[in-house]
C-alpha cells in the first residue's frame, strides 16, 4: 500500500477549501438577486427550519460606494452600517476592509418560525460603485427550532460591489489551478 502523497495532500487541502465555501447549514441567509452598476445590489433573505426574533438579523460585508438614502429593507426591518461594525459577527472568509461599510439588517417584529425554506423579502442596498462584482463575507445570527436551543449563527460568501482584493483570490485561484494540474497528472 502506498503512502499518503504530497499532491493528495494539496488536491484534499483545495477541495476542502473550497466545499467549505459552497457547503451550507445556514438558516438566516441572504442570497444575492441582481445589481444594478451605480444604483443598487438587492438580496433575497431567507429562514429555514429556524425562527427570527427580534434582534435577529444579518451583515453584509465591504460594500463599495454604500449610499444609506437609497438602502431598503422589508417591514419590520432597520439598516446600520459602519466600517468595521460586526453586529452578528466577524467576517469567516476574510478581513473585513477599514475603508469600505458593513452593512447590517437587523429585525425588531414579532417572532417568526419557519420549517421549510421562507422568503423574508428583498433587502437593496444603495451603491455608487459601477465595477464588477466579487465576492465579500456577510453573518447572521437567528435562533434555532425547536425552542430552548442557543442562538444561532450562519456565515458564508456573497455578491458585494466593491473592488476586488487580490490577493486572496488569486491565492485561492493560484491554489485551485495547482489542484487541478495535480488532479490531472494523477489521473494519467
Amino acid at each position: 500500500m502506498k503512502g499518503i502523497s504530497m499532491k493528495s495532500v494539496v488536491l484534499a487541502g483545495a477541495l476542502l477549501t473550497f466545499a467549505s465555501s459552497a457547503a451550507s447549514a445556514n438558516t438566516l441567509t441572504p442570497g444575492f438577486i441582481s445589481y444594478v452598476p451605480g444604483a443598487s445590489i438587492s438580496y433575497d433573505a431567507s429562514l429555514v427550519a429556524a425562527k427570527l426574533v427580534s434582534g435577529d438579523g444579518f451583515t453584509i460585508f465591504d460594500i463599495g460606494g454604500f449610499v444609506l438614502a437609497t438602502t431598503t429593507a422589508p417591514a419590520g426591518w432597520t439598516v446600520s452600517f459602519g466600517a468595521l461594525t460586526q453586529d452578528f459577527g466577524a467576517p469567516v472568509f476574510g478581513p473585513d476592509d477599514a475603508a469600505l461599510m458593513n452593512v447590517h439588517f437587523t429585525y425588531g417584529g414579532s417572532t417568526i418560525t419557519a420549517g421549510a425554506s421562507m422568503s423574508l423579502g428583498t433587502f437593496t442596498i444603495g451603491t455608487t460603485w459601477a465595477g464588477p462584482l466579487t465576492s465579500d463575507d456577510w453573518v447572521s445570527q437567528d435562533h434555532p427550532n425547536p425552542p430552548g436551543t442557543a442562538i444561532g449563527t450562519s456565515a458564508s460568501t456573497t455578491a458585494v460591489p466593491t473592488i476586488p482584493d487580490g490577493g486572496s483570490t488569486m491565492a485561492l485561484l493560484g491554489l485551485a489551478m495547482l489542484s487541478m494540474g495535480l488532479l490531472r497528472r494523477h489521473l494519467l
